[in-house]
């Protein structure tokens, strides 16, 4: 898993592809947070509490990509 800054926030840099959707999963597999239709560079944050989060992306070609994050105290 990727670490993430102590405040929690997450940047994506860039891509050579639009992004349709952005997900954020906690540990437990729940939906806690969905961007749509996403303009790079993109910067979102995570919940407060610590842990591994999942961001599913999804580009306009219907490719989808996952990455595990893990947020420390």
């Amino acid at each position: 898993p990727n670490p993430v800054m102590a405040d929690g926030w997450v940047r994506i840099e860039q891509t050579n592809t639009q992004i349709r959707f952005l997900r954020v999963y906690n540990g437990a597999g729940q939906l806690i947070d969905q961007f749509e239709r996403v303009q790079m560079p993109f910067s979102f944050r995570l919940p407060e509490t610590s842990g591994l989060y999942i961001i599913e992306a999804m580009d306009v070609h219907g490719k989808r990509i996952s990455k595990k994050i893990l947020r420390q105290p």
